[in-house]
């Protein structure tokens, strides 16, 4: 696990969010997926979307736990 942990602190770390939207449809139709995803675009041009497996195979659900650990929220793929 602390491969993992230290690969995506290394990818993440100091990274500023321009926008969170979801893929298009045409970005969608080309990974043959059925579902939407949540995407953070970087302002380093970098983006983040959740998929269901490590092999790709539909989008994924993002879960939020805000500051004080009592704001709870899913962000669903549609």
């Amino acid at each position: 696990m602390k491969q993992h942990t230290d690969k995506f602190t290394k990818l993440l770390r100091g990274k500023t969010i321009k926008r969170v939207d979801y893929l298009t449809d045409d970005e969608v139709k080309q990974m043959y997926w059925n579902s939407k995803a949540p995407v953070i675009e970087f302002t380093d041009g970098s983006f983040l979307y959740p998929m269901r497996d490590d092999e790709g195979n539909d989008a994924g659900s993002l879960s939020y736990i805000g500051d004080n650990g009592n704001d709870r929220q899913i962000i669903y793929s549609v």
